[in-house]
């Protein structure tokens, strides 16, 4: 199915504009502690799936799909426990934004804190995934002091997580490549950097609308009722994936899976 679609010459063309950004992955996700004896950099992979948490995904049916890539990337902890018939089991990488970051700072103060035990079984159940903090050099001293503590206590936890950041700002690249007004979500942010290492993309979850392509009501997440909101240019985002999924770059999946 990816090898139909996909074009990888328009793909391996929009992945030299993109390196030349110096958005490739051994500098955007670099091992926080270079002391750390961790897996080198990521290698090309054939196959990536992309998840985001949009509504869409329910009753979808795409876990297996999902599962079948060689390299999954997931974003902000989404919950895949309860989800995974739609949603898949298997996570390689996963991002955190800022406003998760402070959330696991909190959680993680020990077990005496209210969210402490949901969010250390979350994190655990990652094993050795890559754990990229995304935003790290695009917020000020004290929001990397609080990124700090966070990592400071994973490491108390003894939480297998590989930490990653990137080696710069990656905010005003990104929101520059695609004429963007706002800054970049981070779903668009690693699918960006995804290209630097995959051939071929499948994006799922990235859908911003309340009503589906069939009519049905969609809630905001799949794994909650959430609330609408326009934090990012998400239907701008939309727009994006749509043209290059038009132009066979990336495969965009908005409908169900079986």
């Amino acid at each position: 199915m990816l090898r139909e679609h996909i074009d990888i010459d328009k793909l391996l063309t929009l992945r030299r504009t993109i390196l030349k950004l110096g958005l490739s992955s051994n500098k955007t996700i670099l091992p926080y502690d270079v002391n750390i004896d961790r897996r080198k950099n990521i290698s090309i992979k054939s196959t990536c799936a992309i998840i985001g948490s949009s509504g869409i995904l329910t009753d979808s049916g795409c876990g297996h799909e999902i599962d079948g890539h060689e390299f999954v990337i997931r974003e902000n902890l989404a919950k895949t426990k309860s989800f995974g018939n739609d949603v898949g089991r298997r996570t390689d990488l996963m991002t955190s934004n800022k406003a998760l970051t402070e959330v696991l700072d909190h959680c993680l103060r020990g077990v005496e804190v209210d969210c402490y035990e949901e969010y250390h079984s979350r994190l655990n159940a990652l094993n050795d995934a890559y754990f990229l903090i995304i935003t790290f050099h695009d917020w000020q001293k004290f929001d990397k002091k609080r990124f700090r503590k966070f990592i400071g206590r994973a490491r108390n936890e003894k939480l297998s997580l590989d930490i990653r950041i990137p080696n710069k700002p990656i905010k005003p690249v990104i929101r520059a490549l695609w004429s963007l007004k706002n800054d970049a979500s981070s779903g668009l942010m690693i699918f960006t950097i995804a290209t630097t290492f995959c051939d071929r993309i499948s994006l799922y979850g990235f859908y911003p609308f309340h009503i589906g392509p069939h009519g049905d009501s969609l809630p905001y997440h799949y794994y909650d009722r959430g609330t609408w909101k326009g934090v990012h240019n998400l239907e701008s985002e939309y727009q994006v994936f749509q043209k290059l999924h038009n132009e066979g770059i990336v495969r965009h999946v908005t409908d169900k899976c079986r």
